[in-house]
């Protein structure tokens, strides 16, 4: 098996084969927090920050500030600066599927506006896309997992020990042909694997007004890291995995393994100090097994404070690079 190393802007790159690596690093503004996005046709991607509940319109061949801008918290019965703590996103045809952390925020509080599941369609392409909430938010997606005996164990409703991630926290999201969600977990691990979980009825939670119904589980070996997004490619699943808690060296997998004994296989790696993907992008005109990697900068420092703390929407950005 051949690899192909790069080193990019202090960044280590591997995978199977050659031609692999990732481009330079560019800036989004209007938001720090890119933990949620989708690609749509036209050159554009939508992005959800953690940190509001506004989605955002950017064309993908053009870094720069949104081209459109969306506020869903009057649709999310919360005020516009409570935080829902969107993490990920995955699209079925015309609609995108949203979802909350569900986990307890920094103080290890259980946070009801977290625990959040809803919908849009949208319509038009490009920068004329508009987004528009459809059917009605869903809450009762711990309830559901916690009574199902497969996953119960998954629910861990506050913080447990150091930090907000060794409770429950959903941070991906992946569409499945045949209309399934998989929903990944950063945590918590158990046995030192983390757990990606399938929702079989999405459309009828959210337009129908149905309780979820759980599907199969699958534990994986991540090399003790949790999920931090993830998006499908027809049968393919492919996982951005970072540490449960904190920063460091985070990687990128592709898993084949959904109803299999397949393992995840490591096909990149980087430093989440220099670029923190929190969501991947399989973007339509692109070439198989290109993805855009979008960054949570949040935390990052700008003339002395942090990204979230800005003022000036100009002044808040995110960083993205594209992944081949």
């Amino acid at each position: 098996m051949r690899r192909a190393w790069l080193a990019v802007a202090g960044l280590v790159v591997v995978a199977d084969g050659m031609g692999a690596g990732l481009g330079p690093i560019q800036y989004y503004r209007g938001a720090c927090d890119a933990s949620a996005a989708c690609a749509l046709e036209g050159g554009v991607f939508v992005a959800a920050s953690d940190e509001d509940n506004r989605l955002r319109l950017y064309r993908h061949d053009a870094p720069g500030l949104p081209v459109r801008e969306f506020d869903v918290s009057a649709f999310l019965a919360v005020k516009a600066k409570t935080e829902c703590d969107l993490e990920a996103a995955a699209r079925i045809g015309s609609r995108i599927y949203w979802i909350g952390s569900h986990g307890p925020n920094r103080d290890g509080e259980e946070r009801w506006e977290r625990q959040v599941m809803f919908a849009t369609e949208f319509s038009g392409t490009g920068a004329a896309t508009r987004l528009t909430p459809v059917g009605l938010p869903y809450r009762g997606l711990l309830r559901d997992l916690e009574r199902d005996a497969r996953t119960a164990q998954l629910v861990v409703r506050g913080s447990r020990g150091k930090g907000e991630a060794r409770a429950t926290e959903i941070e991906g999201l992946a569409a499945w042909p045949d209309g399934q969600l998989l929903m990944g977990f950063r945590g918590p691990l158990v046995q030192g694997r983390t757990a990606v979980v399938a929702l079989e009825n999405p459309e009828e939670v959210l337009l129908r007004g149905e309780r979820a119904r759980i599907g199969e589980r699958s534990d994986l070996d991540l090399g003790g890291l949790g999920i931090w997004g993830m998006t499908a490619v027809g049968q393919r699943v492919y996982l951005v995995a970072g540490p449960v808690e904190g920063q460091g060296r985070c990687r990128i997998y592709r898993w084949d393994g959904r109803r299999s004994s397949a393992a995840p296989v490591m096909i990149g790696e980087m430093d989440s100090r220099e670029i923190q993907p929190e969501a991947l992008l399989s973007v339509p005109g692109r070439a198989e097994g290109e993805f855009l990697l979008l960054s949570d900068d949040g935390g990052t420092r700008t003339d002395g404070e942090d990204c979230k703390d800005l003022k000036a929407a100009s002044d808040r950005r995110f960083r993205s690079a594209w992944f081949r």
